[in-house]
C-alpha cells in the first residue's frame, strides 16, 4: 500500500514537473495556472463558435443591404459587430486573468 502511495505522489510531482521532496506553493500555483488555462481554453472554444454565427449575420446583413433591404442589412451589420466586440473583450478578459495566473 505504501509502494502505491509513494508511485501516486511521484507521478503528481512528474505531472507538474516539480522536485519530489519540493515545495507545495509552487505545486498550488501550478494547479491555479492550469485551472485558468482551461478556462481560457473553453472560453476561446466559445468565443469560435459565436465568430461563426457572428459571419453568418455579416453575411446576411450584406446580402440584405445589397437586395434592396438596406436598413434591415444595417441592423444585422451592427449586431454582428456588437458580437465581434463581446467576443474580442471577453477573449482579452480571460487571457489577461491566464497571465496574471501564470507560473513564476
Amino acid at each position: 500500500m505504501l509502494d502505491v502511495l509513494n508511485y501516486q505522489k511521484d507521478f503528481q510531482h512528474r505531472l507538474y514537473n516539480l522536485p519530489v521532496n519540493g515545495c507545495e506553493n509552487v505545486k498550488d500555483e501550478k494547479k491555479e495556472y492550469l485551472v485558468h488555462k482551461q478556462l481560457y481554453d473553453e472560453t476561446a472554444r466559445k468565443n469560435k463558435k459565436i465568430g461563426m454565427v457572428n459571419l453568418v449575420i455579416f453575411g446576411i446583413g450584406l446580402a440584405l443591404k445589397y437586395l434592396g433591404m438596406p436598413e434591415t442589412g444595417e441592423h444585422f451589420i451592427w449586431l454582428g459587430f456588437v458580437i465581434l466586440l463581446y467576443t474580442f473583450g471577453s477573449n482579452m478578459m480571460a487571457k489577461r486573468e491566464m497571465q496574471k495566473h501564470k507560473s513564476k
